[in-house]
């Protein structure tokens, strides 16, 4: 029974998110792009709390004043961590699946490679529980979702079972690419999706 205590307290501290970090970066919205200062969400091991990140931020006014920023009022934020450039990008949350989840609406989301072709992923909050001692335990956890957007199409989503179909659909008008995925040359990994989106974005949409 201790160690089965332990266990529970051991996944509760991992999941736990720890102090915030002040980060330098902009807010772009409708009419202007401004200077901040963001209060970013941390966790353990000074990891970017994404899920937090998504649903809405809080910055310093220049009299610093902790202010908090939805995605509803902004389009697009970036900033810098670990030497790393983040864009997030406002879209509404009913564009993804599991919106009867969450109280907001309007959600940002991570745009991981940028072009014609952009790739982004989203944390969707995923319901369960468990049976413990005859008990139900509910239970939440976040999903990491891969999504390719070509202009300003329709998201779809690809993972590791139809990621060579999915990729396909958007880059039939480059055959060096598409050639490949029809044979499924590729493994799925992100040097190789990278790989894919970087090519297209350079090499067949000039």
């Amino acid at each position: 029974m201790k160690s089965l205590k332990l266990l529970f307290t051991l996944c509760f501290i991992l999941i736990l998110p720890s102090n915030a970090k002040n980060v330098a970066g902009i807010i772009i919205t409708d009419k202007d792009t401004l200077s901040v200062t963001f209060d970013i969400p941390m966790l353990i091991g000074k990891r970017l709390n994404f899920p937090k990140i998504q649903e809405n931020l809080y910055y310093f006014t220049n009299n610093g004043m902790r202010t908090n920023i939805f995605p509803e009022t902004t389009q697009e934020i970036q900033f810098y961590h670990k030497n790393k450039k983040h864009f997030f990008e406002y879209h509404p949350l009913q564009t993804f699946t599991d919106s009867q989840f969450r109280k907001k609406k309007n959600i940002f989301i991570e745009r991981i490679i940028d072009g014609t072709l952009k790739m982004y992923t989203y944390y969707s909050l995923e319901i369960g529980g468990y049976m413990h001692n005859g008990t139900f335990m509910p239970d939440k956890e976040y999903q990491k979702h891969c999504y390719v957007q070509k202009d300003n199409s329709q998201f779809e989503e690809f993972h590791y079972g139809n990621f060579n179909t999915c990729l396909l659909l958007f880059v039939k008008d480059c055959p060096a690419i598409a050639s490949k995925l029809e044979q499924k040359l590729f493994v799925y990994n992100f040097s190789n999706i990278k790989m894919i989106f970087n090519y297209y974005n350079t090499k067949c949409n000039s």
